[in-house]
């Protein structure tokens, strides 16, 4: 078995499992060496350096421009990938410690535990042969936990103990990740918007540069990194209050400070390259890093208007946040965020609405007060007439194209096989229908899924359905 498998937690983490109850300790998994990714990347940077210099050579003796192209960007690869590694470091380690009752994971010195009571999902990610490379344990209140994945002879005994325990507590793994909740997006074109930002960030980026040398005195190095500096914190700014995909165009902009800086910092310290790249790519690394911690942590922003808006146009009902019925274990282990042995939970952004004479509940979940990278769902919950037995939107196909499924099939999804679908994900437990989107949906299509599940629920042939069920 790997070393990294049986080896024992040290006593920080050991007492944090006592204290937590999680019982014995059974498997250990850590995480990259941050070191070795950081000379593997670094070797990858000089070698393209060094194709840099190769082209260089050869366009200065053909004159041929593709060439000196080719050195630029072999130049600009060569530099990211040696601050890929320096960014490595401050990643810095990680460690899985498996329990009999749960996990305890630690990160750059930093130790966190939760019981099996208290994960929400297990996401396993393949590479294309199918082969899981990562897992990552979310808990109910949002944390994670990311787990490296080592086979040999085609088992790892990590990945089978995580599968084993998510089955038995009806938590299946999913095989994606869950998508975060998306920013605004304008009716622009892609082409359309990277116009516009290009043509803002490098006039605009020039002008704060010039008016900082000119008027402020500034270095020109240090003017043209400040000035292309503000362009890309506005820029990022307008993706997060206006459009998302200006985000990308404000990284473009960081990155192209970065290139900036480390062109000052060579002509204020001449002589000394290589000490001076290192050191600025090092010092550059840290504030991306720093940066995506602080990323992380920033609150999503509320954006209910429009549901509160559509719901007083329809006379249904808007509340910031209301309670909403768990219809049962399985629907518990559906909704991000609940306990399975839960009755109800709360849902944000809620429309009540009555329609074709049933009421449906439309709301958001989240695990905790979504942040920017948090998944944030949106439900809709019909209450039903009469309490049914769990039945899957993929239990009715089964029916209707007779092919086989992995459980049996209740007589109910026989006679639900003849209704219209709603045009979503949906399942039936107890005394509610459910649909869900993995992301926040718009609220017009809160308002279309009411229409479409309560319109299924209300063509539900009641009476011979209760004699079944």
């Amino acid at each position: 078995m790997e070393q990294s498998t049986v080896a024992r937690p040290p006593a920080k983490v050991e007492a944090l499992a006592a204290a937590r109850g999680l019982g014995a300790h059974a498997l250990t998994r850590k995480g990259e060496n941050p070191f070795v990714m950081f000379f593997g990347w670094t070797v990858v940077g000089v070698v393209l350096l060094g194709v840099a210099a190769l082209l260089g050579w050869l366009a200065g003796k053909t004159e041929i421009r593709a060439l000196a192209l080719g050195a630029v960007l072999a130049v600009l690869g060569g530099l990211f990938v040696i601050g890929l590694g320096f960014f490595e470091i401050f990643r810095g380690f990680r460690v899985t410690y498996v329990y009999h009752g749960g996990l305890v994971w630690t990160s750059n010195g930093r130790t966190e535990a939760a019981t099996w009571a208290e994960v929400d999902r297990l996401t396993v990610l393949s590479l294309p042969n199918k082969r899981p490379h990562l897992a990552k344990v979310t808990t109910l209140d949002g944390r994670h936990a990311p787990i490296a994945m080592e086979w040999t002879d085609d088992a790892d005994p990590v990945h089978a103990r995580l599968v084993e325990v998510f089955q038995a507590i009806g938590r299946p793994p999913h095989d994606s990740e869950a998508p975060a909740r998306p920013g605004p997006e304008t009716s622009l074109e892609d082409r359309t918007l990277i116009r516009i930002a290009a043509i803002f960030g490098i006039v605009g980026g020039f002008a704060l540069s010039f008016t900082l040398d000119r008027g402020a005195g500034l270095q020109p190095g240090l003017a043209l990194t400040l000035g292309f500096l503000a362009v890309a914190i506005v820029v990022s700014a307008a993706g997060y209050l206006i459009d998302q995909r200006l985000i990308r165009a404000g990284q473009v902009f960081l990155g192209l400070v970065g290139v900036i800086l480390l062109i000052a910092a060579n002509h204020v310290f001449e002589g000394h390259y290589i000490v001076v790249t290192g050191a600025t790519l090092a010092a550059e690394a840290g504030i991306v890093a720093l940066g995506v911690g602080i990323y992380r942590r920033i609150p999503a922003p509320r954006r209910f208007g429009r549901r509160q808006k559509i719901a007083a146009t329809r006379g249904w009902r808007f509340m910031p946040e209301v309670a909403v019925p768990v219809g049962g274990p399985v629907t518990a282990t559906r909704l991000i965020g609940v306990p399975t042995q839960a009755s109800g939970t709360t849902g944000e952004g809620t429309v009540t609405a009555t329609a074709n004479g049933l009421t449906c509940v439309a709301y958001d979940r989240a695990r905790r007060r979504p942040r920017l990278t948090d998944q944030v769902q949106t439900a809709w919950t019909v209450f039903l007439p009469a309490p049914l037995p769990y039945i899957t939107q993929a239990d009715v196909d089964s029916v209707r194209s007779g092919t086989p499924t992995d459980r049996p099939v209740h007589p109910v999804a026989h006679m639900l096989a003849g209704v219209p679908s709603p045009n979503t994900t949906w399942w039936i437990e107890g005394g509610y229908l459910y649909g869900v989107s993995e992301t926040p949906a718009r609220a017009d299509l809160v308002a279309d899924r009411i229409e479409q599940l309560t319109r299924f629920a209300a063509q539900i042939p009641w009476q011979r359905i209760t004699t079944v069920a």
